[in-house]
C-alpha cells in the first residue's frame, strides 16, 4: 500500500469514527415517542350494569385505548 493510499484510508476511518455518535444520536431523536394508552376501568361505570360488549363499545367511543373489565364483568 502505497503512502497516499494508507493516508487516504485512515483519513476515511477517521472521519467514519468520528461521525458514528452522531449518527446514532441523529436516528434516535428520529424515533417517535412512544404513545401513552389510556384504559377504562369498569368500576367507574359499573352503575350501567351493561354487558362486557357495551363497556368495549363504550371505552371505544370514548377514545379509549383498552378495557379494564373486573371479575364480576366477565362472570355475568
Amino acid at each position: 500500500m502505497k503512502r497516499k493510499e494508507a493516508l487516504r484510508a485512515l483519513g476515511l476511518t477517521t472521519a467514519g469514527i468520528a461521525l458514528t455518535p452522531q449518527l446514532s444520536v441523529a436516528q434516535e431523536e428520529k424515533a417517535a415517542p412512544a404513545k401513552f394508552k389510556f384504559c377504562l376501568n369498569t368500576s367507574t361505570i359499573s352503575g350501567q350494569k351493561a354487558s362486557v360488549k357495551k363497556y368495549i363499545e363504550i371505552a371505544s367511543q370514548a377514545g379509549y385505548d383498552g378495557v379494564e373489565l373486573w371479575v364480576r364483568d366477565v362472570i355475568a
